[in-house]
């Protein structure tokens, strides 16, 4: 992965839109709980 690839993902996760900005990280959040609470129930 280049720095630039990197540059451009920041890009459109910030993007111009801070409101879908929010929601795409209210999105991740939710996935990675979802997949924390899994792994916990797998252990």
């Amino acid at each position: 992965m280049s720095p630039q690839d990197t540059d451009d993902r920041l890009a459109t996760i910030l993007g111009p839109n801070l409101e879908a900005a929010t929601q795409r990280l209210i999105a991740y959040v939710a996935v990675a709980a979802v997949v924390v609470s899994l792994i916990i129930s797998l252990i």
